[in-house]
């Protein structure tokens, strides 16, 4: 049995990373759509075995991201804050399921379609039980952390025609945008 799996559901992808007791990294990746979550997850347990437990990040393509600034009460009574009226701070239909993380700083939220998640969740469970579910922002910004880059920018998958550049300050995700992926084309040599 492996050690742990960490997934990353993008737009149209999957990607896995699987840490053998060991210690060593086996990446996978694959396309990926709503529909065919069960398909994924039998694919992945067939190349990767078992795994004790998941980690689930839900890629930007799937999120709303906001900056919020909400009173200096305790971090779970922020996120209850956000996740008793996800339509105040997101763009989101009042009264759909939302699943709501805030970053540890407290000044970034990220909001998914809840039904969405819950279906992720169950479809990863069948491989082994899911232990986080988070934004891939902020565990991209844990994973560079742990890996020594505390200041840094990254580009990741977001939704068609976007890049999404996250930035992280001192071991913190700092920053989350979207932007054109045709605005951060180089330009044609002369």
């Amino acid at each position: 049995m492996s050690g742990l799996a960490g997934i990353e559901i993008g737009r149209e992808r999957v990607r896995a990373v699987v840490r053998s007791r060991g210690g060593t990294l086996h990446t996978y990746e694959m396309p990926c759509a709503t529909e065919r979550l069960d398909e994924v997850v039998a694919q992945l347990f067939a190349a990767a075995g078992d795994v004790r437990a998941i980690g689930l990040a839900i890629g930007l393509a799937h999120l709303h991201v906001k900056q919020v600034k909400l009173p200096p009460v305790a971090h779970a009574a922020r996120k209850q804050m956000l996740a008793v009226e996800p339509e105040r701070w997101f763009a989101v239909a009042q009264g759909s399921p939302t699943a709501v993380s805030l970053t540890p700083g407290g000044d970034i939220a990220l909001a998914a379609d809840g039904a969405y998640v819950d279906a992720c969740v169950r479809a990863f469970s069948k491989w082994a039980p899911v232990q986080r579910v988070e934004g891939a922002p902020i565990a991209l910004a844990r994973a560079l952390d742990a890996a020594g880059h505390r200041t840094t920018m990254a580009a990741i998958d977001a939704a068609p025609g976007e890049v999404g550049l996250v930035e992280t300050l001192d071991g913190a995700l700092h920053t989350v945008r979207r932007a054109r992926a045709s605005d951060l084309a180089a330009p044609a040599a002369s």
